[in-house]
């Protein structure tokens, strides 16, 4: 069997967590070396994921040029102009940033937030919507 990293971290085995991202890829449970578990999109983990050890900082250039070249992508299907690129990175910084605020109100530790995915707050926050939403139906 094929060894795979993910920076230093060799991956152990990964499991399907039954879980979707919004889009409907795949979630996977990735346990690395360290014992430690992740939940990692199927997209993430293939640009995540190298035969060979390699540097955290490669492996973030690895991930986010592609996610960036995406987006760049959207800017031209929607064709922004070139005075709105900025407002559009601040309103996505502003939407990310008040995901990340709440979730870790109601959920995680300060100390836990830079190791925190994405789908992780979005599942979250997805249940306690779907929660709130039952709570108030019944009312």
């Amino acid at each position: 069997m094929k060894n795979f990293y993910i920076g230093q971290k060799k991956i152990k085995g990964t499991l399907d967590s039954g879980k979707k991202t919004p889009l409907g890829d795949m979630i996977y449970e990735v346990l690395l070396e360290d014992d430690k578990k992740i939940l990692m999109s199927a997209k993430r983990l293939e640009l995540s994921r190298s035969d060979k050890p390699f540097d955290l900082t490669a492996a973030r250039d690895n991930f986010i040029k592609p996610v960036a070249s995406l987006v760049y992508g959207m800017l031209h299907e929607y064709g922004l102009q070139i005075g709105e690129v900025g407002y559009l990175c601040q309103v996505l910084a502003t939407l990310t940033q008040d995901g990340i605020n709440r979730s870790n109100q109601i959920r995680w530790s300060v100390e836990d937030e830079e190791s925190i995915s994405l789908n992780a707050i979005n599942e979250f926050l997805m249940e306690q919507h779907a929660k709130k939403n039952k709570d108030g139906a019944s009312s």
